[in-house]
């Protein structure tokens, strides 16, 4: 059925983009959708129920777009339990930005092991030895699953690094290593959670996440970090600022 009410408001939006208002009679649309008369009947209820359609009776009468001052392109998504700002402008760790947003921060790591780089890892890091730190961890806020992460360091350059908390890995950057981020690049594109995700972050499987691809670079402009964060769409929201 779900199916069919696509097809329908697909059919719809074409119809109102050629300019027209009415839709054909049931027994054609009931054609050209494959479907018997009555499952479309019940199909055009729900979308006159819904505000989509109304229906007209008496000479001239049928099925009717009903007359909005604009299309709504974009669904509205059910109100979120909380709604957290990723601020795009700055290199700051997750659980920094989340208690700067009054969330209490939290981590669950999932891996934390050293292992042979790979080869784009090799060219982009660097590692002297080969090695490198994989850490894979989920983020929440208030208890609420945010994000998963995988994030990949220079074995070398941070020795003895996994026998520490990995809550905040940049704080531990900063403080036993003298490492900061001075520059960040970060390619943002849009996924959907496999079951496996979608178990880590408890949302269902297809929801929207934002995947982010970054590298990040120390003041001398060696890259240190390799990371892919995905956050869930419907608690995030990401923003920069253009100057």
């Amino acid at each position: 059925m779900w199916e069919l009410r696509h097809d329908l408001l697909l059919f719809i939006e074409r119809v109102r983009l050629d300019g027209g208002v009415r839709l054909p009679p049931e027994r054609d649309l009931a054609r050209k959708f494959g479907v018997a008369r009555g499952t479309l009947r019940k199909e055009l209820t729900e979308l006159v129920r819904s505000g989509c359609l109304e229906r007209r009776t008496g000479r001239g009468g049928g099925s009717f777009i009903r007359s909005v001052d604009r299309p709504r392109y974009v669904e509205p998504l059910p109100e979120p339990p909380m709604l957290i700002t990723r601020d795009l402008d700055r290199a700051a760790g997750v659980p920094t930005w989340l208690a700067e947003q009054g969330h209490a921060p939290g981590t669950r790591v999932l891996r934390a092991t050293e292992r042979r780089a790979n080869p784009v890892e090799q060219e982009t890091l660097d590692p002297e030895d080969g090695k490198v730190f994989a850490i894979q961890r989920v983020r929440s806020a208030d208890g609420i699953p945010v994000s998963l992460e995988e994030m990949t360091l220079p074995a070398q350059r941070f020795p003895g690094l996994l026998e520490d908390s990995l809550a905040s890995v940049y704080e531990l950057m900063d403080r036993e290593y003298g490492v900061r981020v001075a520059r960040c690049e970060e390619t943002i594109l849009s996924a959907v959670a496999s079951p496996a995700s979608a178990v880590l972050l408890c949302v269902e499987p297809g929801s929207a996440l934002h995947d982010i691809r970054r590298r990040a670079y120390d003041s001398r402009g060696a890259c240190f970090e390799i990371s892919r964060d995905l956050f869930r769409a419907d608690l995030t929201r990401l923003t920069t600022t253009s100057r």
